[in-house]
């Protein structure tokens, strides 16, 4: 009779295992979508970046989630740079990767800076604005300058990849 009560435990622990693994979890690659800022710019802005790269992983049905939020515009003279953050959650392990991303004045997809880990919040200036998550003490800002987005940045680390403050 112990062996009896010891495999009815057994079942319904490995019951309890499986629904908690296919609880609708990370990893079911939803391609929930969310865009923020103003319309139609930031869709034309999130169409314009996804034709422009391979972006096969943005496909539907390849990811979990996608936020694409436009930040804001910097102006330098006569130039205009559009600034937008793309944060996506992709794989069985749930991987998530954020890119920040540059468009000229005509909406044009210019680049993409990635592998950093604060996130960046609002335009000031000519600069982007990052929250400081290691720790809290200033937010970190990476300027544009006068002549627009700069070849790469480094926001973490030390020798050159200092971090920028202000």
């Amino acid at each position: 009779m112990n062996h009896f009560r010891l495999l009815v435990v057994l079942a319904l622990l490995s019951s309890s295992v499986i629904a908690f693994a296919d609880d609708g979890g990370c990893g079911q690659n939803r391609s929930v979508r969310k865009q923020f800022g103003p319309y139609p710019l930031s869709e034309q802005l999130h169409r314009e970046f996804a034709g422009k790269v391979d972006y096969a992983v943005g496909s539907d049905g390849t990811f979990e989630s996608e936020v694409f939020t436009y930040l804001g515009a910097i102006q330098l003279g006569t130039r205009q740079w559009h600034v937008a953050y793309l944060e996506l959650v992709s794989g069985i392990s749930c991987r998530g990767t954020r890119r920040l991303l540059v468009f000229d004045d005509g909406l044009h997809y210019v680049g993409q800076y990635s592998h950093f880990n604060e996130t960046p919040i609002r335009i000031a200036g000519s600069a982007v604005v990052f929250r400081n998550e290691v720790d809290g003490r200033k937010d970190v800002l990476v300027d544009f300058g006068t002549s627009g987005p700069p070849t790469s940045i480094f926001i973490e680390g030390d020798g050159p990849y200092e971090r920028y403050y202000r």
